[in-house]
């Protein structure tokens, strides 16, 4: 999804690829222009990321109606919700339903977000219209609930941009339900090629191993359905698979997510392994579960290492990488003079993004 330029009022440039919008012409007080994203969202689970890189005067961002004026001035009304960019308040529309929780203009948890937004701050909108739920969060802080009852609506991602040269970065990302999520099998019966019986999974060099339900794996996960039915395995002769690359303990973490329908308590020490075998398997659910855990836990010592994973893994790991070079200027001479350091020095490319970063840090102060 990216910004279009059929839906953006006048005076806005948007960039080539869709991801950037920057206001062209002077405006005076609140007059503006919005620009919408290609396509409204009416079901389905989203995550938005709104990077202002520029902000002289007032800037919305957030969601709004098809039939907005793209010319007028930010108004209240049923087309407007927003966190305001340099006022710091909610907008609310006139017909939306905001929680109890946070309707006190004093609540410390919702206030944190109302402040005028920097140059890259990131604002991220975490919107799920199957439940009709809206969160916000603001640089990697923990998501905020800011509106509900939104279902049944179209939403559009939208900018408002009213200073000349002010400009928006705007990424996003359908979050596609893992296949373990849905209790509806109906697909899978009476079907004739479906394994049924059990399997022998061997690891650490066959020293240890695990068994479990051929046909349970086959329906949650469509990675061990085409491992069980491919041709050495489909007249289930061949009971025993052996796992290379993976602990013990990380696949069985894997296989109680399976068995449980989506649960999973990753110990820590094994939540770089585990994440590695949700990737590797596209169980998307247990890889952000493992993301924010690893995210929650980096440290000055460890941070060099999830560094050098979250390379790996672009995009999914972005805001983990973000997060490590935060920890790594703050900290730059300690973490440069451990023995990890040495070896994340093989990868100029690694080392002149850290340096880079430093110095960026070092301009602001």
């Amino acid at each position: 999804m990216v910004l279009d330029t059929e839906h953006a009022g006048h005076g806005l440039d948007i960039r080539e690829n869709g991801t950037t919008v920057r206001q062209l012409r002077k405006t005076k007080g609140f007059d503006g222009a919005w620009v919408l994203a290609v396509m409204g969202i009416s079901k389905g689970m989203w995550r938005f990321k709104f990077s202002p890189q520029r902000r002289e005067g007032w800037m919305g961002i957030g969601f709004t109606l098809s039939s907005i004026d793209l010319n007028k001035p930010l108004v209240s009304g049923p087309n407007s919700y927003f966190i305001y960019a340099s006022t710091g308040n909610l907008k609310q529309g006139e017909n939306l339903c905001v929680p109890d929780e946070i309707s006190s203009e004093g609540d410390a948890d919702w206030m944190r977000l109302a402040k005028p937004y920097a140059q890259n701050d990131v604002v991220q909108a975490h919107l799920n219209m199957d439940e009709g739920t809206l969160f916000f969060s603001l640089n990697n802080t923990s998501p905020i609930l800011a509106y509900k009852n939104l279902s049944g609506r179209t939403l559009y991602p939208a900018i408002y941009l009213t200073s000349y040269q002010d400009e928006v970065n705007f990424q996003c990302e359908e979050v596609l339900p893992d296949p373990v999520k849905s209790p509806d099998f109906t697909h899978l019966l009476d079907t004739d090629d479906l394994p049924a019986d059990t399997v022998e999974f061997q690891l650490e060099g066959a020293i240890r191993s695990v068994r479990a339900h051929r046909f349970l794996l086959a329906a949650r996960s469509e990675y061990f359905r085409a491992l069980l039915e491919s041709p050495l395995r489909r007249d289930c002769t061949e009971k025993v698979i052996r796992i290379t690359g993976a602990s013990y303990t990380a696949f069985v973490v894997v296989l109680r997510y399976l068995y449980s329908g989506g649960s999973a308590d990753v110990p820590q020490e094994h939540v770089v392994d585990v994440f590695k075998l949700a990737s590797e398997y596209t169980l998307q659910s247990l890889q952000m579960q493992c993301l924010e855990q690893m995210f929650e836990n980096i440290t000055p010592e460890n941070v060099l290492s999830m560094f050098m994973l979250s390379e790996q893994y672009l995009p999914r790991t972005l805001s983990l990488k973000e997060r490590c070079m935060d920890v790594i200027r703050d900290n730059i001479e300690y973490v440069t003079a451990l023995d990890s350091f040495k070896e994340l020095c093989v990868h100029p490319g690694l080392v002149k993004e850290l340096l880079i970063a430093t110095c960026v840090k070092r301009r602001r102060i």
